[in-house]
């Protein structure tokens, strides 16, 4: 992995943080991998939510009928 014993020690112990890169190298050599999914931008992630909304609030209101517990 290219990392010192003595810096690996040191993540290991929580003295030191990895950089992204050095996570990335060690969880390849630990044979993993590790897909980074973009995030949306907030105002983008909130336009979403309230058309979600939007469309749930048109739904007809059909309330079921409670369970009755068998006895």
């Amino acid at each position: 992995m290219g990392i010192p014993v003595t810096v690996l020690s040191a993540y290991e112990r929580d003295r030191r943080q990895p950089a992204v890169d050095v996570v990335m190298r060690i969880v390849a050599a630990l044979g993993y991998r590790i897909d980074l999914v973009p995030m949306l931008d907030p105002a983008v992630q909130a336009r979403r939510l309230e058309d979600v909304l939007t469309l749930a609030d048109a739904l007809p209101y059909r309330p079921r009928p409670l369970l009755v517990p068998r006895r």
